[in-house]
């Protein structure tokens, strides 16, 4: 059985040890708001959440910055299958310069964790600086590669010493990361029906949207009476989503 916590200290909202003194001083006014540990994902050293972040983040990094470059110049959208009007001729939009940092940043942080992690690929020095008028494609396909080394090699790298390092640089680190610029330029996908009825009123007007990134928990609200669920309740979300026990 595991039995080890996730290295990084991550705490099961409103659960508490035993030795918490939430009621214990100033009167019961002591803040807290959970301190029980979360267990780790066995064969690592993290927990499910941090786990399920950090392969779901990877998982659409390539996509995230060719969208990215998109924002940057729409002309390009079209060689990734965003939706580009063409019926009227407009004046050229100033180019955002946030989406051209978090491009940079994003690529230049996959990529140097790979190589941190002993990805061997010539990245021409991209881990340090990404040079200018660098191509989409160019971009799209070394991010890509480095985000499936990580991938690939997630379970001895969150075993070992750099564990808690990793998750905290790619998911959590300062200036943009693949959370942040995702949250900045969401690419969400459609609303659905869940399969199930709704656990508490039993009508099939449970409406289902997904996270933008793979690894959050999907938001399950019902159209026809006050119930929601937004946990990472496997049994739950198993539930809603037809899936045998």
């Amino acid at each position: 059985m595991n039995e080890r916590t996730c290295v990084r200290g991550c705490t099961i909202p409103g659960e508490h040890t035993a030795q918490c003194l939430r009621d214990r001083v100033l009167s019961g006014a002591a803040e807290c708001a959970g301190c029980l540990p979360v267990m780790a994902r066995p064969g690592v050293l993290v927990c499910q959440q941090d786990w399920d972040r950090f392969i779901g983040g990877l998982e659409i990094v390539a996509d995230l910055v060719a969208h990215l470059r998109t924002v940057i110049d729409p002309m390009k959208a079209a060689q990734y299958g965003e939706r580009v009007s063409t019926s009227r001729v407009h004046a050229p939009a100033p180019l955002d310069l946030n989406a051209v940092d978090a491009a940079d940043q994003i690529t230049q942080l996959v990529i140097g964790q790979a190589e941190f992690h002993g990805d061997q690929t010539d990245y021409r020095g991209w881990r340090d600086h990404v040079p200018a008028g660098a191509s989409a494609e160019l971009a799209y396909m070394y991010v890509g590669s480095a985000a499936e080394y990580l991938i690939e090699h997630a379970q001895t790298i969150l075993n070992g010493r750099f564990a808690a390092d990793t998750i905290n640089t790619i998911l959590y680190g300062r200036g943009w990361t693949i959370h942040r610029a995702t949250e900045r330029w969401p690419r969400t996908q459609k609303p659905y029906i869940a399969d199930a009825p709704c656990p508490n009123c039993g009508m099939k007007t449970v409406i289902a949207t997904p996270p933008p990134i793979p690894g959050d928990p999907t938001q399950y609200q019902c159209r026809s009476c006050p119930w929601a669920h937004n946990t990472q309740d496997d049994a739950m979300t198993a539930y809603l989503e037809g899936e045998p026990a």
